[in-house]
């Protein structure tokens, strides 16, 4: 029997005890339901929740409240497929709210880490598992030389950062699945470029919400005026100073370096590295072993924080990050917001502001964008 259907009575969506999941969590469990007791499956459900604010536990939540057998989760990158496969496994999210039983068994789930070229393949894997995780890269049917899951195997596909809907490999994974329940989540539902998902929005919780509920922080920002030549040396000795100060604040806390390329993430490593911090890189070219390594020490403070290229960062769960510090600035209003919502999430262990050190001449035009997008950033940002 499938996992979800076998294990329902385990799960209590309101325990009686506890903390529970978050009333922004359950009122998109609330809107979901609702939603597909009206709705055909002709165009996917959208939920828009701020980073930080649980969409993994949101998801796992769905898979039980649908009453769903067999489930592909879609996600951005190798760092995010490697860390979303482990979370479902042991579900200990929904354990810690204590929606979940404590002595159920694990969860078969499969990280797809090659292209499959047949049906027959993906019948062997669906068999055993009852969760795959995928880049589009691995099963998209843009690309003419693999087998998509078949549509028969499944029923239901999951979508994380959706934001990416847009881009071809994706769309073509949305149109292929156009009869099966799909369900969007992300922090970003408007692009700047006007491009739409094809998604109904049905639930948003928003930044002002957020804040009120604590689930997230406001965001102290330090601005180096440094111009735009030879910046890496400022920014970093901004970045000590803070965080030396955060450090006796909160042990815990850990630090977020982002380049836009993979050998200025050496670069910036060694010179962080060389001036009292103790960091490593992470970026899609590096095994998934190796990165979801790197992010478990950062997690158990064996590591100051991480330097990382491009959307590497894009859905990190790592609680304590505090300090975040641009060394490029993300093109994009959907990157921004990812990279911002890394920091801007409240943990139970850590007290003040989170920070952000970035040089004001790179950033300007693109914190102006941002506000222009939606007006409660500024509600966000301090200085």
């Amino acid at each position: 029997m499938p996992f979800f259907i076998e294990n329902k009575e385990l799960f209590k969506l309101q325990p009686g005890e506890g903390n529970g999941l978050r009333k922004c969590q359950l009122g998109a469990i609330w809107a979901l339901k609702s939603h597909f007791t009206t709705s055909s499956n002709d165009i996917a459900s959208l939920i828009s929740m701020p980073t930080g604010s649980g969409k993994t536990a949101l998801m796992m939540a769905t898979c039980f409240e649908l009453n769903l057998q067999k489930i592909l989760i879609v996600v951005p990158s190798k760092i995010l497929r490697r860390q979303i496969a482990e979370q479902f496994r042991t579900l200990q999210v929904l354990k810690n709210s204590n929606c979940l039983q404590s002595e159920i068994e694990e969860l078969k789930v499969y990280e797809v880490t090659k292209r499959q070229k047949t049906r027959e393949q993906w019948e062997l894997i669906l068999n055993e598992y009852d969760v795959i995780v995928a880049h589009p890269n691995s099963i998209s049917p843009y690309y003419k030389d693999i087998e998509p899951i078949p549509v028969d195997l499944i029923d239901a596909v999951l979508v994380d950062e959706a934001h990416h809907e847009p881009a071809e490999t994706w769309r073509k994974l949305n149109d292929f699945y156009s009869d099966l329940k799909r369900v969007f989540f992300t922090a970003t539902p408007f692009r700047r470029d006007r491009k739409r998902m094809k998604a109904k929005l049905i639930y948003h919780y928003s930044i002002d919400r957020a804040l009120e509920d604590n689930i997230m922080r406001e965001v102290n920002f330090v601005g180096e005026q440094i111009g735009i030549q030879n910046t890496n040396d400022a920014l970093m000795k901004s970045a000590f100073e803070v965080f030396q100060r955060e450090r006796e604040l909160n042990p815990n806390a850990s630090i977020l370096i982002r380049t836009d390329r993979i050998e200025d993430s050496v670069i910036l490593t060694q010179l962080y590295n060389e001036n009292g911090f103790n960091v490593d890189y992470i970026h899609s070219k590096r095994s998934a072993n190796i990165n979801s390594q790197l992010v478990t020490k950062v997690k158990n403070n064996e590591l100051d924080g991480l330097v990382c290229v491009g959307i590497a960062s894009e859905g990190l769960d790592i609680p304590n990050l505090k300090v975040a510090v641009l060394h490029a600035t993300p093109r994009s209003i959907p990157y921004t917001i990812q990279f911002l919502g890394r920091i801007s999430r409240q943990p139970d262990d850590q007290e003040g502001n989170a920070t952000l050190i970035a040089n004001k001449d790179e950033v300007k035009g693109e914190v102006y964008k941002l506000y222009k997008s939606d007006e409660t950033w500024g509600n966000l940002f301090l200085n």
